[in-house]
């Protein structure tokens, strides 16, 4: 429980952060979201291969990217403001 509660804090982390860097550079919203989203996967990627996990946790859990999206609009509204 406690691994799955800090994967889906890391997952958000990572998307917010690439909404940020989206943002700033005033990509519109389908810009953000694919930023944010080859941040929040692409981590957590190249850690399931290096570790051999199959399938990897994105496939197997596809909702832990349902929140990431929300969170993407979070950041994108918020750098705007910027």
């Amino acid at each position: 429980m406690l691994l799955t509660v800090v994967y889906i804090i890391g997952i958000t982390a990572e998307a917010m952060t690439g909404a940020l860097s989206a943002g700033r550079m005033k990509m519109d919203w389908f810009g953000v979201v694919l930023v944010a989203s080859a941040t929040a996967i692409g981590g957590g990627s190249v850690r399931d291969i290096l570790l051999g996990n199959y399938p990897l946790t994105w496939v197997q859990h596809p909702e832990y990217l349902s929140g990431r999206a929300d969170f993407c609009g979070l950041r994108f509204v918020q750098s705007k403001g910027d």
